[in-house]
């Protein structure tokens, strides 16, 4: 059967990944509003199961989704999907660029069976809104082999990373309107000419650098899990997956701190609502937002879509757990995004007279 045109078979992989980031946008947004720190409803304290302490439990991202649905209505659950779409196209672009010059002519001399890029490499991830094919799938027990693909594999993400970050920043921005009902960003080309002017260049690059990190850190986790394994185990059928997963796993859960990070360092004193007090403070850079988080314990907020529990500092009132140090709201009312679009309407902003 004759293999499809490299422009078609393109074209089928941007749509795919394109498909795929629409079905599971709505959780994505819903998650980086948790990230930001906005919860609606106050946790309720629960028991847990075969112990006598109990836990504040939050409601799982599907019922926070129901939440934006009834307030904004359906298309509202897509809020900044515009830039996540362009995100993902920028960084797919840019990462298959780069990773084209890896030197595969090293391969064939090792006597290794050069295969298709990236059709040969299966590790992925969403981290960034770009899917992450990388080199670490295959790696063997030669251990400078290892660490040069891996090498690669960083240079790689973090030219896709740094390339579609303004993108990240109008995404992030985009979603957290919902808590203050701002519409400063709009379209695409409008927040980028907005966040030119406020803030010049460098409101492109917010939060880029717990990016970075976070990305490294993941490459450098998996590939150590992946040698380790393949070293030791061995390359036994049935098992190269299961290695895969589990070391995807563990990055995941090691660097999910630095998407945390980033995200709120996009919106930080950026006009927005979200971006102030009493959601977040003002920080004068990404480790001050590292530290003040981590006494807070909130670097993992979002990480859970079911079973979500409260995380941080509580008091005893009446014997009950209440929750402390945490800003719960504002709660807005069902259909609320249709009465603005009415008083819009009707209250039309005057035109400017010289």
């Amino acid at each position: 059967m004759k293999s499809d045109h490299p422009i078609l078979s393109e074209a089928k992989t941007v749509a795919i990944q394109n498909g795929y980031l629409v079905l599971t946008y709505p959780l994505d947004y819903a998650r980086t509003l948790i990230q930001l720190g906005y919860e609606p409803f106050a946790p309720k304290e629960r028991p847990m199961l075969l112990l006598k302490s109990t836990y504040l439990a939050l409601p799982n991202v599907f019922e926070y989704l129901k939440y934006i649905k009834n307030v904004d209505g359906f298309l509202g659950c897509y809020r900044g999907l515009g830039a996540r779409i362009c995100q993902n196209v920028v960084a797919n672009t840019v990462y298959k660029r780069v990773a084209a010059r890896y030197p595969w002519e090293d391969d064939r001399r090792r006597g290794e069976q050069q295969q298709q890029y990236p059709q040969q490499y299966q590790l992925s991830s969403t981290r960034s809104g770009a899917w992450i094919r990388g080199v670490l799938g295959d790696m063997d027990a030669d251990f400078i082999h290892a660490f040069k693909k891996a090498g690669w594999e960083i240079v790689c993400v973090t030219a896709s990373t740094v390339a579609s970050h303004p993108f990240y920043v109008v995404a992030v921005r985009t979603m957290g309107q919902f808590v203050g009902r701002e519409n400063s960003y709009k379209s695409v080309i409008q927040s980028i000419g907005h966040i030119y002017e406020s803030e010049g260049i460098s409101g492109f690059f917010s939060g880029l650098i717990p990016r970075l990190i976070g990305d490294i850190l993941y490459i450098g986790i998996s590939a150590s899990l992946v040698y380790l394994a393949s070293s030791y185990i061995g390359k036994q059928n049935g098992l190269e997956g299961a290695t895969a997963m589990v070391s995807n796993l563990v990055a995941s859960s090691c660097t999910y701190q630095f998407h945390v990070i980033a995200s709120v360092m996009a919106i930080n004193n950026s006009g927005l609502t979200i971006g102030y007090y009493p959601y977040t403070m003002k920080y004068d850079g990404w480790y001050e937002c590292w530290k003040d988080l981590k006494d807070k314990r909130q670097l993992k907020r979002g990480s859970a879509i079911i079973g979500r529990y409260y995380m941080g500092q509580t008091i005893i009132i009446n014997g009950t757990k209440r929750p402390t140090g945490f800003y719960f709201g504002p709660l807005h009312p069902p259909g609320l995004r249709h009465r603005e679009e009415l008083l819009n309407n009707v209250y039309l902003t005057p035109p400017k007279t010289e």
